[in-house]
C-alpha cells in the first residue's frame, strides 16, 4: 500500500499543481509558467504542493515524503505509474478542499475514480501539446478528456483559448507574465559582454527545434556589424549551430543572472519557426524583455499582435526581420512599464490573483464582458495582420477557428477552408442541415472515420448536428444536442457512447454500447469495437477487451492487431508481478 508520509500541515487548503517537470534542476535553471505561478500563489499566502510527473522509473517506495523547495512551496518526487491512483485517493482525503491544477494532459488517464467527487479540477493549457515534438499519440484524446471534464480551463494564449472553447464553455485567458522586480535588479553587466560591440541583439531561452537558427544565421550574415548574443541551454548538436564571428553562444545561465544580459543589450529577439506549435505560444521572454526595458522583434505569434506597440515588432522572413530591427534601433528611448498592462501581459502576482478569484467562484465564469472584448480585439489583430502581410494556409485556418468561436459563422463559410471541421459546424450552427449532410459527403468525413455505413442512418437533423460537432471535438455540445431528441434511436445511442468515452465517462459509454450490442440494431463500426475494447481494458476486464479487439481484427484492422499485442503484454506483465509478489509472501 502506497502512503504519504508525514504530510505538511496547512492553515488553508493548498493548491496542488500536477506538472510535467521532474528534477531539482528545473527549479535552478528553468523558470517556466508552473514555477512562476506557484511562487506567486505562495506569495499571496496560499501553500502550493507540486506533484512531479509520474514515470515507470518513479519512486516505488511504499511511502512518499514531501519536501520544502522554498517558502510556501512543497514538492513530491516523481511517482511510480503503478502508485498514482492510490496516491491521488490519499491526496483527496488529506486536503479535500484543495483545487487540483493540471499542466499536462498525460494526467488524464488517472482521473477516473470516485475520489474526484466534489473536487475542483483545473486544466492549465500552456502549449498545443498534440503538435509538440515527441508527444505520445494519445495526447489528443487525453486533452479532450481532461479539458471536457475540468471545472475550469486556463489558456496561456488566445489560440489555445479558441481551441479550448470547443471543449469547455468555462475557459479563462491567463496569459504568461513576469516578475518585474527580477529584471529591474541593478546588477552589473556580465563580464562576457564587455568585449562585444553594440548594437547587441539578445536571445534568452532554450535552444530547441522551434528556434529558427537559419533566421539567426541570415541576420548575422546580412548585418555583420550587429552582435547576436544567445543565452540558454541547447538541445541542438553543436555542429548544427550557426557559427559566425558576430554570433556569441553563452550557454546555460541561472535565472538570477539574466538581468546581467537583458539590461545591457539593445533588442530582444524571439526568432521562432512558423507553425501551429509556435502560433499557440505566449512567450514568457517577451514579458521579461519588456520588464528589462528591452524592445522586441519576433516572428509571428498571434498573442504578440495584442501589444500593438512600436516597441514590439512582428516580422517573418530575413528581410522583414532585419528591417524591423533597424526600425527599433532608430527609435529613441526604451519601452515603458505601462506596456506590461493588459490581459495579454502583466505580472505573475496579478495572474495568480486572477486564478484565486476564479477558483473561489467554483470555476464559474466571471469575466464574460471583458472576455468578449478581448476576443474582438484578438480577431481584429489577426485580420489586420492578414490584410497587411497575408496569411499562410495554416494561419488562415486559425483565423477561421477564431471566427467560429466568436459566432461569425457567415465569415467561416465565406472565407474558410471547406475541409475544416468548423466549416461543417458553422453550417449546423446556422441550421443548414441539408448542406451539412452534403458537407459530410464532400469532405469525405465518413470515409476518413470509417463511418460510411452510419451516414445514411442520420436521417434527423439532431444526429447530423451531433456527428458534425463530434468531428470538431465538441463532445459536450454534441451530448447536449442529443439530450433534446424526443425519441432517441440506435444512431443517437452510438453517438452518445462515443462522446461519453471521449470525455472519460466510461460507465455511461459502456452502458450505451451494451444496449446497442444487445439490441443488434446494426453492426458496430470497427472503430467502436476498438473503443469498446479500450473501455474494457481500462476497467480491467481483459477477456472482454480481447473479444472486442478480435471482432475489429476480423475485419482486417491493423490497429486492432496492435492493441491485441499490447493487451497480451500487459496481461503477461501483471501475471509476472503477481507471481513475484506471491513468492515474496511465501518466503516471508
Amino acid at each position: 500500500m502506497y502512503t504519504i508520509d508525514s504530510p505538511p500541515q496547512f492553515d488553508r487548503p493548498p493548491f496542488i499543481i500536477f506538472t510535467l517537470l521532474r528534477g531539482d534542476n528545473t527549479w535552478k535553471y528553468l523558470r517556466q509558467r508552473p514555477h512562476h505561478l506557484g511562487r506567486a500563489l505562495a506569495s499571496l499566502g496560499w501553500p502550493v504542493v507540486f506533484i512531479e510527473a509520474p514515470s515507470q522509473e518513479g519512486s516505488s517506495k511504499a511511502s512518499i515524503t514531501f519536501r520544502t523547495i522554498e517558502q510556501g512551496l512543497w514538492l513530491s518526487p516523481s511517482w511510480n505509474q503503478d502508485s498514482v491512483t492510490a496516491l491521488l485517493e490519499q491526496l483527496a482525503r488529506l486536503w479535500p478542499e484543495s483545487p487540483w491544477l493540471f499542466t499536462h494532459p498525460s494526467w488524464a488517464p488517472y482521473l477516473n475514480g470516485s475520489f474526484l467527487a466534489d473536487r475542483l479540477l483545473v486544466y492549465d493549457c500552456i502549449d498545443d501539446w498534440e503538435v509538440f515534438p515527441g508527444t505520445p499519440d494519445q495526447v489528443k484524446d487525453w486533452e479532450i478528456r481532461l479539458a471536457s471534464t475540468a471545472d475550469l480551463v486556463l489558456a496561456s494564449s488566445m489560440p489555445l483559448w479558441v481551441k479550448m472553447r470547443r471543449l469547455n464553455e468555462n475557459v479563462e485567458y491567463i496569459s504568461n507574465a513576469v516578475n518585474i522586480a527580477d529584471y529591474r535588479v541593478p546588477l552589473p553587466e556580465s563580464p562576457e559582454l564587455s568585449h562585444i560591440p553594440s548594437p547587441r541583439l539578445l536571445f534568452v531561452g532554450y535552444v530547441s527545434e522551434w528556434v529558427d537558427l537559419q533566421l539567426i544565421d541570415s541576420v548575422a550574415r546580412m548585418r555583420p556589424e550587429w552582435s547576436i548574443i544567445m543565452v540558454g541551454p541547447s538541445e541542438i548538436p553543436e555542429s548544427r549551430l550557426p557559427k559566425r564571428p558576430n554570433i556569441h553562444w553563452m550557454g546555460k545561465r541561472p535565472y538570477v543572472e539574466l538581468p546581467m544580459f537583458t539590461r545591457y543589450c539593445d533588442v530582444g529577439l524571439i526568432p521562432f519557426k512558423q507553425g501551429q506549435l509556435v502560433w499557440a505560444v505566449n512567450p514568457v521572454k517577451i514579458h521579461e524583455y519588456l520588464a528589462s526595458g528591452l524592445p522586441v522583434v519576433a516572428t509571428l505569434m498571434p498573442d504578440l499582435l495584442l501589444f500593438n506597440s512600436p516597441w514590439v515588432r512582428v516580422a517573418n522572413g530575413p528581410d522583414r526581420f532585419v528591417s524591423a530591427i533597424e526600425e527599433i534601433l532608430a527609435q529613441t528611448g526604451r519601452p515603458a512599464e505601462t506596456l506590461l498592462r493588459g490581459s495579454h501581459t502583466g505580472t505573475w502576482l496579478e495572474k495568480a490573483q486572477q486564478i484565486v478569484e476564479v477558483v473561489a467562484s467554483g470555476g464559474r465564469e466571471r469575466y464574460g464582458g471583458s472576455r468578449t472584448k478581448l476576443l474582438q480585439q484578438y480577431t481584429a489583430a489577426l485580420e489586420g495582420h492578414w490584410s497587411d502581410q497575408g496569411a499562410s494556409p495554416g494561419l488562415m485556418d486559425m483565423l477561421t477557428e477564431t471566427w467560429y468561436v466568436g459566432g461569425q459563422f457567415e465569415k467561416v463559410l465565406e472565407w474558410g477552408n471547406p475541409e475544416l471541421p468548423v466549416f461543417g459546424c458553422a453550417l449546423v450552427r446556422l441550421g443548414m442541415y441539408e448542406q451539412a449532410r452534403q458537407w459530410l459527403s464532400d469532405a469525405n468525413v465518413g470515409a476518413k472515420a470509417g463511418d460510411e455505413t452510419l451516414l445514411p442512418m442520420m436521417m434527423d437533423d439532431d444526429s447530423v448536428a451531433a456527428y458534425v460537432l463530434q468531428v470538431n471535438g465538441e463532445f459536450v455540445e454534441s451530448l447536449r444536442r442529443m439530450d433534446s431528441v424526443d425519441k432517441p434511436g440506435p444512431i443517437h445511442s452510438l453517438l452518445g457512447a462515443r462522446a461519453w468515452h471521449k470525455i472519460g465517462f466510461l460507465e455511461h459509454a459502456l452502458a450505451a454500447y451494451a444496449s446497442l450490442v444487445e439490441e443488434r440494431a446494426f453492426a458496430l463500426p470497427t472503430a467502436d469495437y476498438l473503443i469498446l475494447g479500450d473501455i474494457m481494458r481500462e476497467n480491467g476486464r481483459m477477456e472482454e477487451a480481447e473479444g472486442a479487439y478480435l471482432r475489429a481484427a476480423e475485419r482486417g484492422s491493423a490497429e486492432a492487431e496492435r492493441r491485441l499485442a499490447d493487451l497480451y503484454l500487459e496481461v503477461a506483465y501483471r501475471q509476472a508481478v503477481q507471481t513475484v509478489q506471491s513468492e515474496g509472501r511465501d518466503r516471508a
